[in-house]
């Protein structure tokens, strides 16, 4: 889920979506931010991105909907993290560690 041009060090904004079952990638609309190291899940039915990097961190989070195609504001994590771990579990989103914070949030 986003992430930086190594060539030029740069943050970028593009993502794809891996859902063919020949595990062929679909590129999705550009990101709303261009930063790195944001965590993402597919929770119900929608690809969550949150949290990242461009110089500042974020707490911010965005939807996919995949029906649409388009990203929406989605609800903010509790503090601004970067390079955090996420899992799926139960359809729960949990996010923990990352830098900034150590703490788990349930999302």
């Amino acid at each position: 889920m986003a992430g930086y041009d190594r060539d030029d060090i740069d943050d970028v904004e593009l993502l794809a979506l891996e859902n063919d079952p020949r595990n062929c990638f679909n590129d999705l609309p550009n990101f709303p931010l261009a930063l790195h190291g944001a965590t993402g899940a597919f929770v119900d039915g929608e690809v969550r991105v949150c949290g990242g990097y461009d110089g500042t961190y974020f707490n911010e989070c965005y939807d996919f909907n995949p029906s649409d195609g388009s990203w929406d504001d989605g609800e903010p994590m509790l503090e601004e993290r970067y390079e955090a771990a996420s899992s799926v579990i139960g359809g729960e989103w949990f996010i923990t560690g990352g830098r900034v914070c150590t703490y788990i949030i349930l999302y």
